[in-house]
């Protein structure tokens, strides 16, 4: 089978990926709320974690493309 080109496909795509430093407050302050809101100890400090690996995994991203470029 052929490889298909289609307009989720970032190989064939015409746009180029630029990182992006900045974090949206919004995000970051509904986010923390939702957690501020979970009244289990254990749960609320596993969303917290979560939310934290999703901050770092996502600076690496940006960190790893500006290295290789």
């Amino acid at each position: 089978m052929k490889n298909k080109k289609n307009k989720y496909d970032l190989e064939h795509s015409q746009f180029k990926y630029e990182p992006d430093d900045r974090i949206c407050a919004f995000y970051v302050t509904e986010r923390i709320q939702d957690i501020l809101t979970i009244k289990e100890g254990a749960k609320a400090h596993k969303e917290l974690y979560e939310f934290y690996e999703e901050m770092v995994r996502n600076i690496g991203i940006d960190a790893i493309h500006k290295h290789n470029n």
